[in-house]
């Protein structure tokens, strides 16, 4: 509601992405809000794992005994969505069984090229710089409709030392 009322944000460009707890958020965020018209929750759906730890909140999934990620994953259909998985945490497996599965609900809008998976097995749970470039180019080619490569530009990262007021 607040993103929406500011004059400089375009309601039909509103995008959402999270890592581990912030995909938790974010898949639950597009399962209930349209407004959200792409979405990557990153290293988040799993057919057979509810996630680590930031994902265990309370009643968070309370009376769903057959609860599965996949089922609200597939509820941003057929809005662009990305799942970011990699070879390290509990999205071992989305190539081979979340992605299919969410495909197909895609496949019943017609919309298979607004779901997209990209699987870095060679890495462990995180969010770097591979896994947020493809977001950025799913992001670009779906909201800015630009399929061109999103290269991050460079930065430093602060160390906790210069980040305090008092040393």
């Amino acid at each position: 509601d607040f993103l929406t009322s500011l004059s400089d944000v375009d309601p039909n460009r509103i995008v959402a992405a999270g890592a581990s707890g912030g995909g938790t958020q974010t898949f639950f965020l597009m399962a209930v809000d349209e407004r959200i018209k792409v979405a990557a929750p990153v290293n988040m759906i799993s057919a057979t794992s509810q996630g680590g730890g930031c994902q265990a909140a309370a009643n968070l999934r309370a009376g769903w005994t057959d609860f599965s990620n996949m089922m609200v994953g597939a509820l941003m259909a057929p809005r662009p969505l990305i799942l970011v998985s990699n070879g390290g945490d509990w999205t071992v497996e989305t190539p081979k069984e979340v992605f299919p599965a969410i495909q197909s609900i895609y496949r019943l809008y017609a919309a298979e090229n607004n779901v997209a998976n990209v699987h870095y097995a060679q890495f462990i749970h995180n969010y770097n710089k591979e896994s947020r470039e493809a977001v950025y180019q799913f992001f670009n080619q779906h909201i800015l409709n630009n399929p061109a490569p999103g290269a991050e530009a460079a930065f430093r990262v602060d160390f906790p030392h210069e980040l305090l007021a008092l040393h």
